[in-house]
C-alpha cells in the first residue's frame, strides 16, 4: 500500500490528477487493474489517502521545526521554507483539480488549514509575544484567524497567477506582510536576519 501511495503521489505531482487514470496507474505499477482495485476501491479513495499521508508528514515536520528553533521568527522562517518546498513540487493546476473534481478530498486540506495550522499560528504568536519579538497588544485569536483566511486565498486564488505572479511569489510576499504587521522593533531585526528572499 505504501509503495502504491508513494508512486501515485509522484505521478499526480508530475502529470496532474486528471491525467493519471487507474488504467495508467496499474500499467505503471506493473499490476492488473483488478489487483489495483483489490487494494484501492476508486481514485477518490486513493487521493484521500495521499492527502492524509501528506498532512501527517507536514504536521510532523512542523512539530519538529517548532521544537528546534531559537525564536518565533526563525520558526516562521523554517515553516515558510518548508511550505515553499511543497509549493515548488505542486503542478499549478493541482489545487484547482482537487477543488473541482474531488471536493470531498479537498475538504481534508481545508480542515487541516482551519484546525492544525490555525493552532500552529496561535502558538507562534504567543511565543513571539513571550519573546518580545511580536507586538504585545496583538489579538492572538483574531490575527491567527486572519492569517488562516489569507492562506486560504493564497492557496485557492488563481487570479494572481493570471497577473504573472507565481504561487511562491504570492506566498513569500504574504509571509513578509504578516510578519511586518505583527513584529516589534526587535522582531523586525530578526525578520531582516532570517528572510532574505
Amino acid at each position: 500500500m505504501n509503495k502504491l501511495l508513494e508512486r501515485s503521489r509522484e505521478l499526480f505531482l508530475r502529470y496532474g490528477i486528471r491525467n493519471i487514470t487507474m488504467d495508467k496507474l496499474s500499467a505503471d505499477l506493473g499490476i492488473s487493474k483488478k489487483t489495483l482495485y483489490q487494494t484501492i476501491p476508486n481514485k477518490s479513495f486513493l487521493i484521500e489517502q495521499i492527502i492524509k499521508a501528506f498532512i501527517k508528514e507536514q504536521q510532523e515536520e512542523i512539530q519538529l521545526i517548532s521544537s528546534n528553533t531559537e525564536n518565533a521568527v526563525e520558526e516562521m522562517y523554517q515553516m515558510t521554507t518548508m511550505a515553499i518546498k511543497h509549493i515548488r513540487m505542486l503542478p499549478p493546476n493541482l489545487t484547482y483539480e482537487l477543488q473541482k473534481y474531488y471536493p470531498e478530498c479537498w475538504s481534508h486540506v481545508e480542515k487541516h488549514h482551519k484546525g492544525f495550522l490555525l493552532e500552529v499560528i496561535k502558538q507562534n504568536l504567543k511565543r513571539g509575544q513571550e519573546e518580545q519579538i511580536y507586538r504585545e497588544e496583538l489579538n492572538i485569536d483574531l490575527v491567527s484567524i486572519l492569517y488562516a483566511s489569507k492562506i486560504d486565498v493564497v492557496v485557492k486564488e488563481s487570479g494572481y497567477q493570471a497577473m504573472g505572479y507565481s504561487q511562491e511569489d504570492i506566498f513569500k510576499e504574504f509571509i513578509l506582510y504578516h510578519l511586518h504587521g505583527i513584529a516589534s522593533e526587535k522582531g523586525r531585526t530578526l525578520i531582516h536576519n532570517y528572510f532574505n528572499f
